[in-house]
């Protein structure tokens, strides 16, 4: 996937594809699959608010459901210190 990522931040922009700056590129992708997989950009974002309220209150299970429920429609979530973003697991779209 990172071999991808490269290939395509080398390519996307002389073809003015892709804006590393602002993401576009990345939020194109999103939607564009989000939408075959079912899923809207709100209903993740608000499972993504729902686990982070059930992260801080340590309620691990309901946190580690949303994730794994996500990820059963095809949505990866991942975490880092300034919060959770959210992809397409790609290998969920082409089994599907």
């Amino acid at each position: 996937a990172k071999e991808l990522l490269s290939v395509l931040e080398t390519i996307y922009p002389v073809l003015g594809l892709f804006n590393k700056a602002d993401g576009e590129f990345a939020q194109l992708i999103k939607d564009k699959y989000s939408k075959k997989l079912g899923v809207t950009k709100e209903e993740v974002a608000k499972q993504i608010e729902l686990r982070a309220a059930a992260k801080a209150e340590k309620n691990w299970p309901v946190a580690d459901q949303i994730r794994n429920e996500l990820k059963a429609k095809g949505i990866v979530l991942m975490d880092s210190a300034t919060g959770t973003d959210w992809g397409i697991d790609f290998d969920f779209v082409k089994d599907n």
